[in-house]
């Protein structure tokens, strides 16, 4: 499909609709949940697993089609340490060395893009558009959220 990705139903609601074309009623909603892990993760893979499906669930954005990047990234995690581990060895020729460093810079940017697919990284984090508790906040809404604020602890300070 060539062009930009089609933006979803929920993304158009929040953000509005610019160029008024129209929503699809019909769009499949995500399912909200906590994805199953797959068995047979071993122990940092699964550490991973957990970790980041409890940061998606606290910011409440964790839903069940999650679960494969989150999968892709736990491997990824563990890959990128068992290649940082083995690096380490002494004793490597050059050329192993090489391979070994090779591999862990592939596994590490595979991780980092799992990450940014699930909006975990600074840049992406930056350019989200939903508040604390799942609530839209555009920039200006949240500038005068957080004038108001000010000014309500100046008028209770003074």
């Amino acid at each position: 499909m060539a062009g930009r990705r089609p933006t979803s139903r929920q993304l158009k609601l929040l953000n509005g609709n610019p160029g008024k074309r129209p929503i699809p009623e019909d769009e499949p909603e995500p399912v909200s949940g906590w994805p199953d892990k797959p068995p047979g993760l071993l122990v940092k893979a699964s550490a991973e697993w957990d970790r980041l499906a409890h940061l998606l669930n606290g910011e409440l954005r964790l839903n069940r089609a999650d679960g494969p990047h989150i999968l892709g990234a736990a491997i990824a995690y563990e890959a990128a340490l068992d290649f940082q581990q083995k690096a380490k060895t002494r004793g490597l020729a050059p050329d192993e060395w090489r391979r070994f460093k090779t591999g862990e810079r592939i596994q590490w940017d595979t991780y980092r893009k799992f990450l940014n697919d699930l909006c975990l990284s600074q840049g992406t984090r930056a350019r989200a558009k939903t508040g604390g508790r799942g609530q839209a906040t555009g920039k200006l809404e949240g500038f005068f959220q957080r004038r108001a604020a000010r000014a309500a602890a100046k008028s209770a300070a003074g």
